[in-house]
């Protein structure tokens, strides 16, 4: 039975708000003094009205206030009388696209904590208004962080049809989790009304119940006087609804036992272009993010070698991280200044972990005998002749090296290091059982041409464990015949032959010699510039495909060729704008390697890293935060995490009709 929208049978609970960008156009000190203003604000507004209640999220800001005690003790008394409500219950209103699973765990862990230290009790309620898209792993984290219902904003009705503004959210687990789309995180500061009335149409039909949220938002302030004064004005109107000032969790209980749609999927999409916007910023976050797994994984495993836990300091790094993640500081679309703030606080957190890192790493090493067969060498370190610079230096037995593995898999992984004062041609790398393995030599750091020597070798690594390696002054055995070759235009070992276009840099061969398949359709790793006219976020975008030009002029030149390692750089020019591309082959591996550095100039364009694979009935699967979801191959933009795989049946290679594609 549906409900007429302007029956007095229809409630519609009302929800003082005041959504605060701690970081946007603004950097975290105005943000401070904005929180601080609004909780006043919000406070005074309470005592005048003893049946309002007001709702905050973010752990964070409620953390910033205990530099004002008083303050914070009035919003503690006013959670405990129920007039004040915590939702959200992490530490921030995170992006949660580009978030490590992880890192979404630890926002409600320190976020969840911080509420019932502070104020006494923990969220119930998920809170995520402006977030720019919800990975379908959600209901799953949002569950496990003690939430029993959710609302979100985006995205807007526009783009994305739900069967209900009220449904009941399944995720890819089976987690299912009450959700409200609402219309709006703020209203206006004058009067509520219009607000009001766009939200009658946007409530589903069938419900008695709905939900607002009213006060000022984005730069804070909250319910005004005058707000507030002309919600009373139209709830005693005969022509309104039943308009009930109430919490959250009190429209949630009205509705919990009322019938609501399932979906089940992503809540996606919203603002596509912001996931490409200030890279700098999403690539310090994602080294922040193992950074500190790797310190906590490190660390627990030198507890046996009687490693003190660092708890406090590990905890301060991640709230360091986890605030830098905000929607509008990950996501790119803050000021300059506020991210040169996050850049200070993302350093801050790995120089933690890295200190933590290491601490952990020499505990584990005081413990191993790294001697060699167990005999103590006859001299440790002696000098044996001085050649002009410096002294030759004897290392008695060799240089023990150890190699750790934080990860929970074994692993084969390419090592790179630089030993101190060795000034002999010789360099013989053995392992733990005295095996000779394969040691490349690579250009040392110094700039001034001293001779440390710095080398490469591929460590076979057990899982959560080290293994130890060791470097010796003597003549290695000349390295096994391996197809591990380069030269500017071709690289190949077992595996792979890769061919480069001589003009763009890019690839026009990628040979799969195990089964004899070249993979692409077109010139692929290939850099392509397309017309953005779009805003920071990317609004209304769904894919950039007006191909302008590529990167060409290529110069080609073999970095590296040797026993462990080959390396071609392609360095290519578009406008005002460079890049320089390394790809690189192993010996014995399957990997293929890739680094690309971008120097970008160009107003109103984007470049694009394409792969045209040569297949069909091509499936494409993403990482999200702690799962994976399949999209269509469809060239649209999508968020996707560390992965993404890419599977179909191959073709016989020609251009793809659905990408332009531009000539090697």
């Amino acid at each position: 039975m549906t409900t007429h929208p302007r029956s007095k049978a229809l409630t519609f609970h009302l929800v003082g708000h005041a959504h605060i960008d701690p970081v946007w156009l603004w950097d975290w000190r105005e943000g401070h003094e904005t929180v601080k203003a609004t909780f006043r604000s919000a406070l005074d507004r309470l005592q005048e009205n003893p049946d309002m209640v007001f709702v905050h999220s973010s752990a964070a800001q409620y953390a910033w206030m205990e530099h004002h005690p008083r303050l914070l003790a009035e919003v503690r008394d006013a959670v405990a009388r129920g007039q004040w409500e915590p939702v959200g219950g992490w530490w921030v209103e995170p992006d949660v696209n580009l978030t490590h699973g992880e890192a979404l765990a630890r926002q409600a862990l320190l976020g969840q904590r911080t509420f019932e230290r502070l104020l006494g009790r923990r969220a119930r309620i998920g809170f995520l208004p402006d977030s720019f898209g919800h990975p379908a792993t959600l209901p799953q984290l949002l569950r496990e962080s003690g939430l029993d219902a959710f609302v979100f904003m985006r995205p807007g009705a526009s783009e994305l049809d739900l069967p209900a503004n009220l449904f009941t959210w399944r995720g890819v687990d089976g987690s299912a989790i009450l959700s409200a789309r609402v219309e709006c995180y703020n209203s206006s500061p004058l009067q509520v009304q219009t607000s009001l009335e766009r939200n009658l149409a946007w409530r589903p039909e069938p419900l008695a119940h709905w939900l607002g949220l009213f006060g000022v938002g984005n730069h804070g302030g909250g319910p005004t006087r005058r707000a507030i004064a002309n919600l009373r004005e139209l709830a005693a109107h005969p022509e309104w609804p039943t308009l009930r000032l109430n919490s959250l969790s009190g429209f949630f209980d009205a509705v919990r036992s009322a019938p609501a749609p399932e979906y089940a999927g992503e809540l996606q999409h919203h603002a596509r272009g912001c996931y490409a916007a200030v890279s700098a910023i999403k690539r310090l976050n994602r080294q922040a993010e193992h950074a500190l797994l790797r310190a906590e994984k490190l660390a627990v495993m030198a507890a046996p070698a009687g490693y003190a836990y660092p708890g406090a300091e590990l905890t301060r790094a991640w709230a360091g991280l986890l605030f830098n993640q905000f929607h509008d500081i990950l996501a790119g679309s803050s000021l300059r200044s506020a991210f040169e703030d996050a850049e200070h606080q993302l350093g801050e957190v790995l120089s933690i972990a890295a200190r933590v890192t290491f601490a952990a790493t020499q505990a584990v090493a005081d413990q191993v005998d790294t001697r060699l067969d167990r005999r103590d060498p006859p001299e440790v370190i002696r000098s044996l002749r001085y050649d002009g610079p410096s002294w030759v230096t004897d290392y008695g037995d060799g240089v023990p090296v150890l190699v750790f593995n934080p990860a929970g898999r074994g692993r084969l992984e390419a090592v790179e290091l630089e030993l101190n004062d060795w000034h002999t041609p010789h360099l013989r790398l053995i392992d733990d059982a005295g095996r000779d393995v394969p040691a490349q030599r690579l250009q040392n750091e110094s700039v001034n041409g001293h001779g440390r020597p710095r080398f490469v070798f591929q460590a076979q690594l057990p899982a959560f464990g080290y293994r130890l390696y060791r470097v010796l002054d003597e003549p290695a055995p000349a390295p096994a015949a391996a197809a591990l070759s380069a030269t500017p235009q071709q690289l190949e070992n077992e595996f792979w032959q890769l061919q480069l276009c001589p003009d763009t840099g890019g690839l026009r061969r990628l040979l799969d010699k195990r089964r004899g398949l070249d993979l692409l359709a077109g010139t692929g790793a290939q850099l392509q510039v397309v017309r953005d006219d779009t805003d920071t976020w990317g609004h209304g975008a769904r894919a950039f495909r007006a191909l302008t030009g590529v990167f060409t002029g290529a110069r080609l030149e073999v970095l590296e060729n040797g026993p462990v390692r080959a390396t071609v750089r392609a360095t290519t020019a578009f406008g005002q704008s460079t890049a320089v591309q390394d790809l690189t082959l192993y010996a014995g591996s399957p990997d293929i390697c890739a680094q690309l550095s971008l120097d970008w100039h160009e107003q109103h364009h984007a470049a694009q890293l394409v792969f045209p694979a040569a297949l069909s009935d091509v499936t494409a699967t993403f990482e999200v935060p702690y799962g994976h979801v399949t999209r269509p191959a469809d060239g649209e933009e999508e968020p996707v995490q560390a992965w993404l795989d890419v599977t179909g049946w191959p073709v016989t290679p020609e251009v793809s009709p659905t990408r332009p594609v531009w000539p090697c």
